[in-house]
């Protein structure tokens, strides 16, 4: 029901008798009350008014608010208890049979399902409007769109379901009029909640649909069955719409989705107990309010979901009636904290043949300690330490002990602890985390003696250079405490991380970690240079082994130099198809090369349609494309609404000026992808360029060149330049397709994909009894070249934790591939139930691989078959999964230059997740030796050490028998 507010209701000053009587009068007809009942209801608060004490009044706007919408609710129930009364004082018809109340449900259900079938803006037009009881021109204001388009959805819907009915029932529209329109007597059946949801909203669109009917608003059923029962009103809706705001006691309390379905009764107390405590010290908590949440979000204070809530009784008693639907959800049931107790959280199942009854307990734990420790890197207490928590001022902080050891008393909310110490610096931060029973986990920082650094970036006639960006300097993931994820051009995405500026070609880090390896992100104009090792004080970019790694000595300065070449400069003028300047257009630059660095570079014409800019990396870029769009290219696919582009290939080993880039029109090429039956299916449309063959995932334009159907199959790629163009349209289940030479601009390509994909590979997983889940990948290349590959064998079985591919580092974590010189490699993941699937694949190039997570959170170690060829056929697979343990240790005497290898007995070497969360055959050490390896696959190996040229070609300097247990930690000591 849509509520609107009353004109000078919101004013918080009490007004005059008079004019709190117009404001409530106002306000009553803003309820959907006629003129009669408004006077009614507004007299009768306004009596409530003055005979309740001004103190417990309040605010005056808010009570009065309250009083009205109690009296109102309780005149409808009092209207329709009366009209159900003369209706069956004045009933002359025989009660419906039990076969006419069933088909007149079945009728009501049909109604329901054809409102779901209706295309999808006239079937939320039909929601607002008769389920959410929403005026037309309110309709507009919601959806953005004219007052008239909402009249016209509103038409064709109802025409169109008028049709539908009268076509599909036996006796035409007088037989369905007949079945909604008369039979069960207003009020009578809807005894259930179900049919209560259900029916509401069927009877008042059946009023609209022509059956005349003598009934309230379109919640007055929902008023008089479910909130008596329930002390909500849970507003029914199709499956896609969104649900109004709910209200409960006069409070709205959220907003969100809900299915038409039953009631879940949701009992329990609520208890506290205090930190560390048994449970029969346990007291219950009176005068807590209980919030069920509808969780369908990713915080248990989602409001995606509907929501109720309760107080609890002197016993701590609660109990709460929960909208449960069709389908299975959950919900997350949470009893708010205070000063002395944190909040108690629970989370259930219902709706979807869920028990309609649940009896749960809350505990809310009291607030208590939080110890930790600070130590360096040996491993020894660090005194004299300040840490500090909390957000905003003042936080609290403390100073660590002789001991190393430091206490927070009664905490109550966790987060980062930050740790302070002149000459030392946190290479381990910690966060403060509950445990399930509340208490506060043990913290560890651990700090490192601190150094700083100079950068000086020089040409190649040793001039300094002005025209860096900036610097970031991180822990080197070579090290145990190390970080591995990329340092974006933005800005450093790493909690221990450091950014300045460069300025007159220096960067000065007046703090830096020392006796540790360091790397250095330089964001220069196109791309972002990483730096791991140095060479006669010059640092030395990745990739590369030659060197020592950049290590800065404690309370000392560091001073490299990094080499850049001069820069290359591309410059010109973006006009339009009539010679006209193109001011503001978008200019982008990008390598055409698949290996890094990836030249990314943006910039926008001025008024003239000029441009100029300057490409400086630490290695030649080599060949890229330069496009000009009318509009900016978010990079998303299907996102992209360019209509004029202009585009030239550039070889940036050299300067480029005066271009001239004239934009023409681009085009759209769209249409519908579907299935054998004729019904469109979801799939993933590509566009391959004829006329440029370097697998690029872009066309000239700059336009990502695939996009995804929608549920019905449509699709539309903009942003087209003219010419010819291969599309391959990618569905599951369903053999590849490939429409040859489609010219820009065709917008009614019809493609079937009749045929299942011609492989099937049958995997089963062996894993241990109390494995939680397992989860499959499969990847696929798309090559440019001739690319070798084994054939996938019939039957097979791998057991050994190898056949990751080396192209791919992040499968570790289901990364979604990588264009590379070799081919576009992409990936996806897929938890199964069970441990057996099958998946149908194409014809190419393949690799299939698995893990898989244990009951008590353990992992399972990843397996492949690394990359295999696959034909038309049948095929078996069966993964062996082994239990994941630790391995740290230390090379003795140093471990300059040296690299680590885990091997097979057979000498093959394992990709393992050694640098966090990307896969490598080999791992280095830190700058004193230390390794460690979080995830290493369990059983008997050799630990080989040498130089990551030696490893990778079979040789080693020396080796060792090592067996990793799993759930354990394997400590080993390396003689180079």
């Amino acid at each position: 029901m849509s509520v609107m507010r009353a004109p000078g209701f919101d004013d918080p000053t009490p007004p005059s008798l008079a004019d709190q009587a117009q404001a409530l009068r106002r306000f009553a007809q803003a309820l959907c009350l006629g003129d009669a009942e408004a006077d009614d209801v507004s007299q009768e608060a306004l009596v409530a008014a003055l005979e309740t004490p001004a103190p417990a009044r309040g605010r005056w706007p808010h009570w009065h608010r309250g009083v009205l919408r109690n009296l109102a609710r309780a005149q409808r129930r009092r209207d329709g208890r009366r009209r159900l009364r003369e209706h069956r004082s004045s009933a002359r018809e025989a009660v419906p049979s039990a076969a006419e109340r069933a088909a007149r449900l079945e009728l009501e259900a049909r109604l329901l399902d054809y409102v779901r079938s209706l295309p999808e803006r006239q079937s939320e037009a039909v929601f607002l409007r008769y389920w959410e009881g929403l005026p037309p021109r309110a309709i507009a204001a919601r959806l953005g769109i004219g007052l008239d388009a909402v009249k016209a959805r509103l038409k064709r819907a109802l025409a169109a379901l008028r049709e539908r009915l009268s076509e599909e029932t036996p006796g035409g529209r007088a037989e369905w009029m007949a079945a909604l329109g008369f039979g069960l007597p207003l009020g009578a059946g809807l005894k259930s909640p179900v049919v209560a949801l259900s029916v509401g909203a069927v009877l008042t669109l059946a009023g609209v649909l022509g059956v005349w009917l003598r009934a309230p608003a379109p919640s007055a059923p929902l008023t008089s069955a479910v909130v008596a029962a329930t002390g909500t009103v849970p507003p029914p809706e199709p499956a896609t719409a969104v649900a109004p705001r709910t209200r409960v006691d006069g409070r709205a309390v959220g907003t969100g989705p809900l299915t038409v379905g039953a009631i879940t009764l949701v009992r329990g107390r609520v208890l506290n107990r205090p930190t560390g405590s048994p449970s029969s010290v346990e007291a219950p908590a009176s005068g807590i309010e209980v919030v069920v949440h509808g969780f369908l979000g990713f915080g248990p204070r989602s409001s995606s979901g509907p929501s109720v809530s309760a107080t609890t009784d002197a016993s701590g008693a609660f109990r709460i009636a929960v909208p449960g639907g069709n389908q299975r959800r959950q919900i997350t049931i949470i009893a708010e904290g205070d000063a002395d107790y944190r909040e108690g959280v629970r989370k259930l199942l219902v709706g979807g043949g869920a028990p309609p009854a649940t009896q749960v307990e809350l505990v809310r734990y009291g607030h208590g300690d939080l110890e930790g420790v600070t130590l360096d890197v040996e491993g020894r207490p660090l005194a004299g330490v300040t840490v500090r928590i909390g957000r905003g001022a003042p936080r609290r902080a403390t100073v660590s002990d002789r001991d190393g050891a430091f206490r927070f008393s009664r905490l109550r909310s966790g987060g980062a602890l930050e740790a302070e110490r002149d000459g030392w610096m946190v290479v381990r931060p910690a966060n403060a985390r509950q445990s399930d029973a509340g208490a506060w986990s043990p913290v560890r920082l651990v700090l490192v003696r601190s150094a700083s650094l100079r950068l000086q970036f020089r040409d190649p006639a040793g001039g300094l250079r002005a025209d860096v960006g900036s610097v970031a300097v991180v822990p080197s993931p070579a090290e145990r405490y190390g970080h591995a994820r990329s340092t974006r051009l933005v800005g450093p995405s790493e909690q221990l991380s450091q950014r300045v500026p460069v300025v007159a070609g220096e960067a000065v880090f007046d703090r830096v970690w020392s006796g540790i390896k360091l790397r250095i992100d330089v964001a220069t104009e196109a791309s972002l240079v990483r730096l791991e090792r140095q060479e006669n004080a010059i640092a030395v970019p990745l990739p590369g082994t030659r060197g020592q790694p950049i290590v800065a000595p404690p309370g000392q300065e560091l001073s490299l130099r990094v080499e850049l070449p001069w820069p290359r400069r591309v410059s010109g003028r973006v006009v339009t198809a009539a010679g006209a300047p193109a001011a503001g257009a978008h200019l982008y630059l990008r390598s055409s090369a698949h290996a890094d660095p990836i030249v990314v570079r943006r910039i926008q014409a001025d008024v003239e349609g000029r441009f100029a800019l300057e490409v400086l990396t630490a290695r030649p870029p080599g060949p890229a494309m330069l496009s000009a769009t009318d509009v900016s290219v978010s990079g998303m696919p299907g996102s992209e609404r360019v209509t004029q582009s202009a585009a030239v290939g550039l070889d940036l080993s050299r300067d480029h000026r005066d271009l001239l880039l004239v934009l023409q029109p681009t085009h759209v090429i769209g249409g519908r992808v579907v299935g054998p039956d004729g019904h469109g299916v979801r799939a993933s449309l590509f566009l391959d360029d004829r006329a440029r063959r370097d697998c690029s995932s872009r066309l000239s334009s700059g336009v990502t060149a695939s996009v995804r159907t929608g549920a019905d199959g449509t699709f539309a790629i903009h942003g087209v330049p003219a010419g010819t163009y291969d599309v391959r349209a990618e569905a599951t289940d369903f053999d590849d397709v490939v429409v040859p030479a489609v010219r820009a601009g065709r917008q009614d390509l019809r493609i079937e994909v009749g045929a299942q994909p011609p492989a099937l590979v049958q995997v089963e997983v062996a894993a241990p009894d109390d494995v939680e889940a397992v989860v499959l990948l499969r990847g696929r290349m798309q090559p440019c070249g001739v690319v070798d590959a084994p054939p996938l064998a019939v039957d097979a079985s791998y057991a050994d934790p190898a056949g990751w591919p080396d192209a791919v580092q992040d499968l570790w974590s289901g990364g979604s591939g990588s264009t590379g010189a070799a081919g576009v490699l992409s990936c996806n993941l897929r938890q199964i139930d069970g441990t057996a699937a099958t998946l149908r694949v194409q014809e190419g190039l393949w690799w299939f691989g698995a893990k898989g997570r244990l009951a008590n959170g353990g992992h399972l170690f990843p397996i492949g078959t690394g990359l295999v060829r696959v034909t038309a056929g049948t095929y078996r697979i069966r993964f062996e999964l082994r239990p994941v343990g630790r391995l740290e240790g230390r090379v003795m005497g140093g471990a300059t230059g040296l690299h680590l290898a885990l091997a097979l007995l057979d000498g093959r070497l394992v990709s393992i997740d050694a640098r966090q969360r990307q896969m490598a055959k080999t791992f280095e050490p830190g700058a004193a030796g230390d390794f460690l390896v979080e995830r290493a696959p369990s059983g008997a190996f050799e630990l080989r050490c040498g130089t990551r040229e030696e490893l990778v070609t079979g040789q080693f300097r020396s080796a060792q028998q090592v067996t990793i247990r799993a759930g354990e930690t394997t400590a080993v000591r390396v003689q180079p």
